[in-house]
């Protein structure tokens, strides 16, 4: 007779079989403000607030920095996960922040640091926006053909389309056609409407009250948020380390960790690597490919969960379950892998 288990029941039965795998999770902007179409790194408050009491409520959750140092030693404790950010976006400490505290999640934000303390938008955020306020019904880049945009739906789609192609560019050529995207767009930028508030990055003010009360600390993503592989050597080294000069001048303690703007496999090489750590980024590199977490995990290219938008309880609780661990395996291997994950879990 076929036995029926409840999925949520499956998935708690997985995340103590796979107990001694730690997760980090990836946010980036947590808003109030209402979005004339979906992107992927802006998450509703109120979905957010969700995310945390699950995750506060199944997870032993920690700063990713002693995440770390448990990989390192080979000795990573039970059902950990870090949370981290991406960017710094001002709702990381106006949305997310009292909700951390709430849930006494700490966190860490990667910081692109160009931005911080400007009134300036990151660049995909320009874009998003110029496309949210825009009365025209179409545009034309330089790289693609002449765009719908009277529906929210053919925003979304112009959005993603735009924002794929930018990521191909070159630092010089990304900034020239954005200007060129604005230029056509004509939605001139207010800072008293509440969609440019929800879209600025933070302020090193806002930084610091959160470094002092101790439960966020802080990486670096670059300085102006650019792919490393778009860059020279010496482009990216100066990424780099104007990134780490500044975090230094402004932060109590050296930064040392650091989280690859973009993250996949092709955005960053062995180069990139060595060049952090000549920096002194030399306590955790971070990637944007997924990955659970183990004693035998590369500190210089450690995984991480993106945590997008529309992510639902259920996906999340997935996450944090592993249950794509096992799920690899088939027959003997399976049962092998359950076995010893419950072995670690109840000794």
């Amino acid at each position: 007779m076929k036995i029926l288990i409840p999925e949520l029941v499956k998935l708690k039965i997985y995340q103590c079989v796979n107990c001694q795998y730690a997760v980090i999770l990836t946010y980036h902007s947590v808003i109030s403000e209402p979005l004339e179409f979906d992107i992927w790194t802006h998450m509703q408050v109120s979905l957010f607030e969700k995310h945390m009491a699950i995750v506060s409520s199944v997870a032993n959750v920690i700063p990713v920095n002693q995440l770390v140092e448990q990989v390192v030693k080979n000795n990573i404790k039970k059902n950990l996960v870090a949370v981290t950010f991406d960017d710094g976006f001002r709702n990381n400490f106006t949305k997310a922040y009292p909700i951390l505290k709430k849930y006494g999640v700490p966190a860490t934000i990667f910081l692109a640091t160009d931005y911080i303390d400007s009134n300036k938008l990151f660049w995909p955020e320009r874009v998003s926006y110029q496309l949210m306020r825009t009365k025209k019904k179409t545009f034309k880049s330089n790289l693609s053909n002449e765009l719908p945009i009277i529906t929210s739906k053919q925003k979304r789609v112009a959005y993603r389309q735009t924002v794929d192609m930018l990521k191909t560019l070159p630092i010089s050529g990304l900034f020239n056609e954005i200007k060129n995207i604005e230029a056509q767009l004509e939605a001139m930028p207010s800072m008293n409407d509440p969609l440019f508030q929800e879209l600025m990055p933070l302020s090193w003010e806002e930084i610091k009250v959160m470094e002092n009360e101790g439960l966020v600390s802080f990486g670096g993503h670059s300085a102006s948020h650019t792919i490393l592989s778009m860059l020279g050597e010496n482009e990216a080294y100066s990424e780099m380390k104007d990134c780490k000069k500044t975090l230094d001048k402004h932060l109590n303690e050296d930064t040392k960790i650091w989280a690859y703007p973009n993250g996949s496999k092709v955005d960053f090489s062995s180069v990139h690597e060595k060049q952090l750590y000549d920096l002194g980024f030399n306590s955790g590199i971070l990637t944007m490919e997924p990955e659970f977490i183990s004693g035998k995990s590369n500190i210089n290219e450690l995984g991480r969960f993106g945590v997008g938008s529309r992510m639902s309880d259920y996906e999340l609780r997935r996450i944090l379950s592993k249950r794509n661990r096992i799920s690899q395996y088939n027959g003997m291997q399976k049962i092998f892998q359950i076995a010893m994950g419950a072995w670690n879990y109840l000794f």
